[in-house]
């Protein structure tokens, strides 16, 4: 029993300090979204944060936008390489793809999403769904959705990436690697005075 309990301890810690280490990606939350009252940025993020939250609360900032096929400033926490990402059967229009970083370390703010438009079918909403990315994160392929019939991803028109300020959020993998180390104790204890 003793030597099963210890068992578990030991691959619940390993599970969690694999889990702390590994990138999760970006993913594509909502495709083809088209916002009443126009692409200004201050509708999108209103938008945006009614559609992600359910409320609007006014706390979705802009944390960069880009126009056309616009870098970046070299100063930017983000970086932003655009390329054509093929669509088979029907090849690729140029432009309709990027690849994404960024690093927000010491900006204050927290990456929640990118937003991706072009085309006739509106834009590709892009979500960070691991809490480490919120910060850093990347490089992660995002594109624009498949325009009108033919079948192919539209040209980027405009990249929306939004966020809000960063709250402490506390490190689960440290808590569970001492939570396991109390319980080893624990057992050792236990195991002694038996």
């Amino acid at each position: 029993m003793k030597k099963t309990l210890f068992s578990i301890i030991l691959i619940a810690l390993a599970t969690t300090f694999t889990a702390s280490t590994v990138s999760a990606n970006i993913i594509l939350s909502h495709s083809e979204v088209e916002f009443a009252g126009g692409e200004n940025t201050a509708n999108l993020l209103n938008k945006l944060e009614v559609l992600l939250t359910g409320s609007d609360n006014d706390t979705f900032v802009n944390l960069l936008r880009l126009d056309g096929i616009a870098s970046p400033a070299a100063s930017s926490p983000f970086t932003v390489t655009y390329k054509a990402l093929t669509n088979p059967p029907k090849g690729s229009n140029a432009n309709n793809g990027a690849s994404v970083s960024w690093d927000l370390t010491a900006t204050g703010f927290n990456l929640l999403g990118i937003y991706v438009f072009g085309g006739s079918r509106g834009a590709n909403i892009y979500t960070v769904n691991d809490i480490p990315q919120l910060l850093v994160g990347g490089p992660h392929d995002v594109h624009t959705p498949v325009t009108g019939g033919s079948g192919k991803f539209a040209t980027i028109s405009h990249i929306l990436f939004f966020g809000e300020e960063a709250t402490p959020v506390p490190d689960s993998g440290t808590t569970l690697a001492l939570l396991g180390i109390a319980l080893l104790a624990l057992l050792g204890f236990r195991s002694r005075k038996a």
